[in-house]
Formats: structure tokens, sequence, C-alpha cells
């Protein structure tokens, strides 16, 4: 299961410039089993908006965005929404005042 997480709120990876936080959980147990750091430039083209920008953050980062206790619980959301709709999903989400808000969801094509 992945797990992306943008640097700024409202800025996903169609949106940024910047590469999302990227989290590999093994689907089983939803144990962390990789994190990819954002940070590094998106390949291809600049998404057009006349919405700003969220500012880059300067040079590489060394702290994740999300916690291993939030990886967990995004997870544990994650294979909630596979049971409930029996197929893989892809769900957007926002994290305020502690609390994950899931914006929606829909079928993941494999």
């Amino acid at each position: 299961m992945k797990i992306k997480r943008a640097h700024a709120p409202g800025a996903d990876s169609a949106q940024s410039q910047l590469a999302p936080d990227s989290y590999t959980v093994r689907k089983a147990d939803h144990r962390l089993v990789e994190a990819k750091l954002a940070g590094e430039p998106l390949a291809g083209e600049r998404v057009a908006s006349k919405e700003p920008r969220p500012a880059a953050p300067s040079g590489p980062r060394s702290a994740r965005l999300l916690t291993n206790h939030q990886v967990f619980a995004l997870a544990s959301i994650g294979a909630e929404l596979e049971r409930y709709y029996g197929q893989p999903q892809e769900a957007a989400w926002v994290f305020q005042d502690g609390t994950f808000y899931l914006l929606r969801s829909r079928s993941l094509l494999i």
C-alpha cells in the first residue's frame, strides 16, 4: 500500500512542483517498509494553475511529514475503504487538528 503526503496543505502531487513524501506499507500488518522524503522536483510539465503555489522547502529535509503512528492510521483507513468497496482505493485526505478527514475515494485501476 502506498501513502503520499504533499509538502503543503492543498498541494497534491498534481498541483505541486515537488514530489510528495511516499510511504510504502505492508498490507498484512500495516508495517512501514519504506519512507522516501519529498524535496526533489517532479519530472515533466508543470501544471498551469491560477492559485498561488505553496513555498517549496529549501534544501534537503531530514524530517518526515508523517509519523509512524499517522502512517499506521492512514493504512488502517485505506484497508477499511478497500474492505468496504471490495477493491483497492485511491483516497484523498487532509490532516487538521490531530484528525484525518477523508475528502474522496475512488477505485484504483490496477
